[in-house]
């Protein structure tokens, strides 16, 4: 996955006096729009990690649980 931002790569250019008001505000608004996806992208990765961390650590326990068994068995 790229977290490159448009911003470092040049495709956004800085605003400018010169631009009109309603050009200024549509492109604030794509910029904004394209923000909120990462923001979305990036929260369902944390929600995927968080989860598989937790199958993990459910793993780690039940692991340790046999081989606790197995030394109480020995």
């Amino acid at each position: 996955m790229s977290y490159n931002s448009n911003s470092r790569n040049g495709s956004y250019k800085q605003f400018h006096r010169s631009e009109s008001m309603p050009s200024t505000i549509q492109r604030l608004v794509e910029m904004l729009d394209h923000v909120e996806e990462r923001v979305e992208l990036l929260r369902d990765h944390a929600s995927a990690l968080e989860s598989e961390r937790d199958s993990l650590l459910q793993i780690i326990s039940t692991v340790q649980s046999h081989k606790d068994l197995e030394n109480i068995s020995e």
